[in-house]
C-alpha cells in the first residue's frame, strides 16, 4: 500500500471498519526490523536507534533536550520508549510528518497502539532485550488484531451477562499520554530543526483553558490554548470524559503504629545506619532516591565525635549540623530538606523524581530522632575513616566493594529486604513491606492521625498537584465527624497497595 492508501483507511468513520482495514495491512506486511531504545544506566546515556543500528537523530535530541531540562532518567527512558511506537507507525506507512494532515495522522497513530501488542503472552513474547527489535520480520499485533477481530475476549456485564469486549481496547490514559508525547516531539522538531521549521501544527486541535496564577486572585485567571488531546482520542473511537489523569487508590497494606514499632524493635544494633535509614523515610514520607540523596555538611560535625558524651554531642548537632537534616530552633523541631540534585553525571537510580525543592519538619518523636541520627553519624565516621575516602552525603556504604560511598535508591531497597529476611519472623505481613511503604505510612499518619491539610500533606511528598495526594489517599482523609478517642486509633488496620505517590 502506498501513503495515500492510509489516509483512504483513516477516513473510515467506522472505528470497528477502520481498525479491522488497518489490521488486514500490518498482517500482511513484512518488514525489517523495528526501532529500539539504546540505554547505559552507568553513563546515564540514551539514544533511539533504527532497525540498521544508526542513531535517529532527531528523537535523540528531543530526549536529551528532556535531560537537559532535568526531566528523571527513568522520564526519559520511559520517553524513549513511547517514541519508538511513533517511529515505528511513521516507518511502516513510509510516512514523513510533512507529506499531510497532523491530525490524521495522530488518529492513525492511535488505531496503531490500540492493534499493538504490549505485555506480550507466552505463545506470543516480546523481545526481552531492546535490540532484539531490530530484527522484528513482522508487526507484534495483538492476538484480536492478528485475527482481525474474530478472537475476542468475553467478560460478565453489569447485569451478569456474557459480553464481547471490544477488541483493541486499552486504557484511554496509556493511549493519551503517548499522544501528548508526539505532539511534544512535533513542537521540538518545528522549534529546532530547519527541515521541519514550516510543520504545521495549525492541524492539530486545540482548546481553550484557563490557568491560575499568582495574580488570578485579583486579575481572574489566564486563558491560553492548549493541544486537544481529548478531541483526537474521540476521533479515534476512544471515548475519555474530563481528564485523562487518573490516579489508582491506595490499596496497599499500611503496617498499624503497633507494627511500625516491632519493626524497629527488630533492627540489629550493629547497623545504625540502616535503622536511621528506615526511620528517615517513616519519619518525612521520602522515596528512596531522595534518601539516599541527602547530604550534610561534614565540616558542621563535631571534631571529636566519638568522643562526646552523648548530652554533649546532641546538643553540638542540633547547635551546628547543617545540610538537608538540621535542628531549627525557632520550631523546636528537626526538618529534611529534599534537594533536587540530579545532574547528568548521576546513577540513574540515584535521581530524584521531584524537581522542586521541598522542607519537611519533623512529627514523630524528637528525642528519638536525635538519638538515632547521632549513632548514624558515629558509624558513618568510623566507616569513612576505614574508607579514606569524603563525601557530604549522610548514608554511605559498608560492603567491601563499596566501603564509603554513598548509596543509590537500589541500596534502600536491598537495605530493606535484606533487614526482613534476616531479622523478622518469615510469617509476618511485615515481610510484604518496601521502603515506599514508609512514604504511605507517613502520608496515613499526617492524613488521619494528625489531621494534617491534603495541601500541607501533598507539598511534603513532592506531588505535582494535591488531586494526586486525593488519588491515592482518599480512604484515609479524615472525618470531622469522628469521635475523639478514634484520634488515637492505629492508622491502618488497613492494607492497601497503591500506585506509587
Amino acid at each position: 500500500m502506498s501513503f495515500a492508501d492510509f489516509f483512504v483507511i483513516a477516513d473510515i468513520l467506522d472505528n470497528d471498519k477502520r481498525l479491522k482495514a488497518f489490521a488486514e495491512y500490518y498482517n500482511k506486511l513484512r518488514i525489517n526490523g523495528l526501532h529500539y531504545t539504546n540505554f547505559f544506566a552507568e553513563t546515564n546515556v540514551i539514544s533511539i536507534c533504527t532497525p540498521d543500528h544508526s542513531t535517529h537523530h532527531e528523537a535523540t535530541s528531543f530526549l536529551l533536550q528532556c535531560k537537559n531540562e532535568n526531566y528523571s532518567i527513568n522520564t526519559i527512558r520511559n520517553y524513549g520508549y513511547q517514541m519508538k511506537k511513533l517511529l515505528d507507525f511513521l516507518m511502516l506507512w513510509d510516512m514523513d510528518i510533512l507529506d499531510g494532515d497532523l491530525m490524521i495522522m495522530l488518529t492513525g497513530f492511535v488505531d496503531y497502539l490500540r492493534l499493538v501488542e504490549t505485555k506480550g503472552t507466552a505463545d506470543y513474547p516480546l523481545p526481552d532485550k531492546a535490540i532484539e527489535w531490530a530484527a522484528f520480520e513482522y508487526v507484534p499485533l495483538h492476538k484480536e488484531a492478528r485475527t482481525a477481530g474474530k478472537v475476542l475476549t468475553i467478560q460478565m456485564d453489569e447485569y451478569g451477562g456474557r459480553e464481547k469486549v471490544p477488541w483493541g481496547k486499552l486504557p484511554s490514559s496509556y493511549v493519551s499520554n503517548i499522544v501528548s508525547l508526539a505532539i511534544k516531539y512535533f513542537i521540538f522538531l518545528k522549534r529546532r530543526t530547519h527541515k521541519y521549521s514550516y510543520l504545521n501544527l495549525g492541524e492539530i486541535p486545540v482548546k481553550k483553558k484557563y490557568k491560575e496564577t499568582f495574580l488570578s486572585g485579583t486579575l481572574g485567571n489566564v486563558q491560553v490554548s492548549v493541544f486537544d488531546i481529548k478531541y483526537i482520542m474521540d476521533r479515534a473511537g476512544i471515548g475519555i470524559t474530563g481528564s485523562t489523569k487518573r490516579y489508582t487508590a491506595l490499596k496497599e497494606r499500611i503496617p498499624t503504629v503497633t507494627e511500625m514499632n516491632v519493626f524497629f524493635s527488630s533492627l540489629p544494633t550493629n547497623k545504625r545506619q540502616n535503622t536511621f535509614l528506615f526511620h528517615i523515610l517513616k519519619c518525612f514520607g521520602l522515596r528512596e532516591s531522595e534518601a539516599a540523596n541527602l547530604m550534610i555538611d561534614t565540616s558542621t560535625l563535631p571534631k571529636k565525635l566519638l568522643r562526646l558524651n552523648y548530652f554533649e554531642a546532641i546538643e553540638n548537632l542540633k547547635d551546628h549540623l547543617r545540610g538537608d537534616v538540621e535542628f531549627v530552633p525557632n520550631i523546636d523541631k528537626w526538618v529534611c530538606t529534599v534537594v533536587n540534585r540530579n545532574d547528568t553525571n548521576g546513577h540513574f537510580q540515584s535521581r530524584n523524581k521531584s524537581s522542586e525543592d521541598r522542607t519537611i519538619p519533623l512529627f514523630f518523636s524528637q528525642d528519638e530522632f536525635s538519638s538515632l541520627l547521632l549513632d548514624a553519624l558515629k558509624e558513618r565516621e568510623l566507616v569513612m575513616k576505614r574508607a579514606g575516602s569524603e563525601h557530604p552525603y549522610l548514608f554511605v556504604s559498608r560492603a567491601p566493594s563499596r566501603m564509603g560511598k554513598r548509596i543509590t535508591g537500589r541500596t534502600v531497597y536491598d537495605k530493606l529486604k535484606n533487614t526482613l529476611s534476616n531479622y523478622l519472623d518469615k510469617e509476618s505481613v511485615l515481610q510484604e513491606i518496601t521502603p515506599h511503604t514508609f512514604r504511605h505510612y507517613y502520608a496515613t499518619y499526617c492524613l488521619r492521625v494528625l489531621k494534617h491539610s491534603v495541601e500541607d500533606v501533598q507539598r511534603r511528598l513532592g506531588h505535582s498537584d494535591k488531586e494526586v495526594t486525593l488519588g491515592i489517599y482518599s480512604h484515609y482523609l479524615h472525618d470531622k465527624n469522628n469521635e475523639l478517642e478514634e484520634k488515637a486509633r492505629d492508622i491502618s488496620d488497613t492494607f492497601r497497595v497503591a500506585s506509587k505517590g
